[in-house]
């Protein structure tokens, strides 16, 4: 199987003008040079993957890179390019992995900022939103990176519903993580 970058080189990247024209019609005009290259491709999905297939529907492809993104004009000397996932602008909620990590968060370097600064971490529902908001604040791809969340100390998220969302997957998440507490008693331990 080829790796991630060979794999974006050879079936995603020569369709970028195609990409960029149908973003256009979506209301979005993608500055490359900014925020990196998008890609497109002609795939077949099955489950939550995708994989090429000539016959396939035309869906955008994006690269989700491993801490800072490559762009013409910000240099990442050996990027890492941890997944590729693909979606189209009419159910932009709605996107397929290459290979499938779990955990993976798209504007990760975004996120590690917020934790580090212990500034508000600004949470998007889908990557076309992260786009148009130039490529700011971060994504969660799947339910996975929930965990990475939990050392911000402010999230905003663009909407209430999602927020709520979040806030409840998250409160979900850390009672699942805690540990069961028992009372010694002349019997053995009671829950």
């Amino acid at each position: 199987m080829k790796n991630n970058i060979s794999f974006w080189l050879e079936y995603c990247i020569t369709s970028t003008p195609k990409t960029y024209a149908l973003l256009e019609q979506a209301g979005y005009q993608h500055d490359w040079i900014q925020h990196g290259d998008l890609g497109g491709i002609k795939a077949r999905i099955d489950g939550n993957f995708f994989s090429p297939d000539p016959e396939g529907a035309y869906w955008i492809a994006q690269p989700v890179w491993y801490g800072e993104t490559p762009t013409p004009i910000h240099y990442v000397e050996n990027p890492i390019l941890d997944d590729i996932i693909v979606w189209q602008p009419e159910q932009p909620e709605r996107w397929y992995f290459f290979r499938g990590e779990t955990g993976l968060i798209l504007g990760e370097q975004n996120l590690l900022y917020s934790q580090l600064t212990e500034e508000k971490a600004l949470l998007h529902r889908t990557p076309f939103e992260w786009l148009k908001a130039e490529s700011t604040g971060a994504v969660l791809l799947d339910k996975h990176g929930l965990h990475r969340l939990l050392d911000v100390q402010e999230i905003v998220c663009m909407d209430v519903n999602y927020g709520a969302q979040i806030k409840e997957r998250l409160n979900s998440y850390c009672l699942r993580q805690m540990p069961r507490f028992y009372v010694r008693t002349g019997q053995g331990a009671q829950p």
